[in-house]
């Protein structure tokens, strides 16, 4: 999981501030030589020549600074923000689509995955008018499937596109997250390990085909697999099987890390 709101680099903070802080003392040592001479003519040239000087200088100095600052924004280093994934069972009940919200907004999760959501598209306003921030669907029926992915009021997102499965399988959105260009993308797999090869290989391939494998953009996978990555790690009792599907994932994972 990623925490909460982008944190500034110290380090940079005082580099950019000691420039800064210099380069004033600068302008006010020339500013007062020149008043200094102001009534002869030395200090009526020396103003001729130092005021273009100083103007140049302040015009390199804030888009040294600008361009610092993007490079710090833009860095994928930089972000914090805090995620989650939930199999939902099922929320077409009022009351317990309140409460799962309400569990959600305590979490305080920035984007939040949710599956087995049941939504169908005749009661989007309903849940959205829930919900405290933005909420996108992927529609299933009204008993199974359905994914959505909810976003936290007053987070820094700003959506591009979007990609939903009408079986609702997945939901894929091309954002902007505090200026860094991001893919999310929420899956909820089939149950059976044939199904589940091909429905993998459909999502890769989307990503893939879209053009963001090579691309600035950061790709954010989750959702609920119905798979068993690591049997020793994942699982209580029993006897797990690894399923032959757990290779596409591990692919998928390889090809956009």
């Amino acid at each position: 999981m990623i925490s909460s709101k982008r944190s500034f680099n110290s380090v940079n903070f005082f580099i950019l501030a000691t420039f800064f802080i210099s380069f004033l003392l600068f302008c006010y040592v020339c500013y007062s030589i020149s008043i200094h001479y102001a009534h002869n003519e030395i200090g009526n040239a020396l103003i001729v020549q130092v005021t273009p000087t100083l103007l140049g200088i302040t015009a390199t100095v804030f888009d040294f600074f600008f361009t610092i600052r993007m490079q710090i924004s833009m860095d994928p280093n930089n972000l914090k923000f805090k995620t989650l994934s939930l199999n939902v069972r099922g929320i077409r009940t009022f009351e317990k689509r309140k409460s799962i919200f309400n569990w959600l907004t305590k979490q305080n999760s920035d984007i939040c995955f949710l599956q087995e959501t049941y939504s169908t598209e005749e009661i989007e306003k309903q849940w959205k008018n829930q919900w405290p921030g933005d909420i996108y669907f992927a529609h299933g029926s009204n008993h199974s499937r359905g994914v959505a992915i909810l976003i936290r009021k007053s987070f820094d997102f700003k959506l591009k596109s979007i990609r939903s499965d009408e079986e609702g399988r997945y939901l894929i959105l091309e954002t902007t997250i505090q200026d860094v260009p991001f893919l999310l993308v929420n899956m909820y797999a089939p149950n059976t390990t044939t199904k589940q090869s091909l429905f993998f290989q459909t999502v890769s391939e989307l990503i893939c085909d879209e053009g963001y494998k090579d691309s600035e953009y950061q790709i954010l996978l989750g959702g609920d697999l119905n798979i068993t990555m690591d049997p020793d790690l994942d699982c209580s009792g029993g006897n797990p099987i690894l399923k032959d599907s757990v290779k596409c994932v591990e692919d998928i994972m390889m090809n956009y890390d």
